[in-house]
């Protein structure tokens, strides 16, 4: 997602109370497929962990 749509997305979500739900990472050099494994790894992890705390409740905090 484009850099200007993603802070929309963030600003509707703020907007609605839902900033809970929210997890941002930008990462310099990279748009939207990543080209460095180091980032995909960090991406998925985030994801996992994102998925972990929200949907099987896990006390880890998403990063």
């Amino acid at each position: 997602m484009p850099y200007l749509e993603s802070v929309w997305l963030i600003d509707e979500a703020l907007k609605k109370g839902k900033g809970e739900l929210l997890s941002y990472m930008m990462y310099p050099g990279e748009f939207h497929y990543f080209t460095r494994a180091h980032v995909l790894l960090d991406a998925w992890h985030r994801v996992d962990d994102f998925f972990a705390f929200h949907l099987q409740g896990r006390i880890k905090q998403p990063r």
